[in-house]
This record gives C-alpha cells, structure tokens and sequence, in this order.
C-alpha cells in the first residue's frame, strides 16, 4: 500500500501527544484476519503496526474480540473501558461495527462510548460500503422502489447536490 493505514496509525498517537490524550480512535477493516494484519502482521523490517504504534504511546486493541466477549458474557464492560482509554485503537471490521452500533442502542454506556470515539479511519473503503452483510435493524424490509429513487433524487437536487454527492455552494 501507499501508507495511509500506516498514517492512520500514527496520527492519534502524534495528536495525544501534541494534544494531551484527545484521540480516541477506531479503525474498520474488512475481516477477521485483516485485524489479525494489523495487530501482528511484521513489515520486511520486523516492525509490526503494533510497534509503531507503541512507539506512539498508543496499542492497536482486537475490538472484534471484545466484542465477541461481551456478547457471550451481557458484560460490556471491558469493551465500552476500552473505547474509553485514548491510549487504545480498537481495530474491527465494519460489520462487527456495525453489530455494535445496535447493541449500542439498548446500552446508553456503550452508546456514549462510541459518540466519544472521534477518529473513525476505514481500511479498504469500498467494503463496507459493497457489503452484502445486513447489520440494520428493521421490521419488513423491501428492495427500494423507483419512486423512492425519484424522490430523493429530486431532494439532492433542489438540495443542489451534484452527480457525485457534492454540494454546490452559491457564490
């Protein structure tokens, strides 16, 4: 790659650093073993992302596994102290968060804890928003109508958004 995961990694430690412990951060990849990457994954230098990191002041957490201990035990303790501590990135993968998002809902702790989080990075963009994966809440569910399109389509516009979701500002 070009770097910018490597850059994501080290801007919430430069910012606490210059910032005093502002950054609570969460970067969402695409799996399972894509977090596994990030958390041990060595570069030709033997250097980790973790490393790099630590050198930072911050360590990269598996935010999936938290997540996946706190939906067995009910106890989401560890997880919401976890988003809490601005010297952690928790690393998940977009459904994952997803699921977390809802689970927030019922939780005003957890709730609050992800509101706190105010750098979120997404690896592989085009995951989640490509997903096939179904993480919304919802009673019947139905494909979209072309009147629906239509609609929105005439609020973008008279919104002035253009084409490619640009808002066209007057001069």
């Amino acid at each position: 790659g070009g770097g910018k995961t490597l850059a994501f990694i080290l801007f919430p430690g430069m910012m606490n650093i210059l910032k005093g412990q502002s950054m609570r951060a969460e970067l969402l990849v695409d799996d399972g073993p894509a977090i596994n990457k990030y958390l041990n994954e060595a570069f030709k230098t033997k250097m980790t992302h973790q490393d790099l990191a630590k050198a930072m002041g911050m360590e990269l957490v598996d935010g999936n596994t938290l997540y996946s201990q706190a939906k067995k035990t009910g106890n989401f303790g560890e997880l919401i102290k976890a988003l809490n501590d601005p010297g952690r990135t928790l690393v998940f993968d977009h459904t994952t968060r997803a699921h977390l998002r809802n689970d927030a809902i019922r939780n005003a702790d957890l709730n609050l804890a992800l509101k706190r989080s105010n750098l979120v990075g997404i690896d592989e963009v085009h995951m989640p928003t490509t997903s096939q994966t179904n993480a919304i809440h919802g009673g019947k569910i139905s494909a979209v109508t072309e009147a629906q399109v239509k609609s929105v389509d005439g609020i973008l516009k008279t919104l002035k958004f253009d084409q490619a979701g640009f808002r066209q500002i007057a001069e």
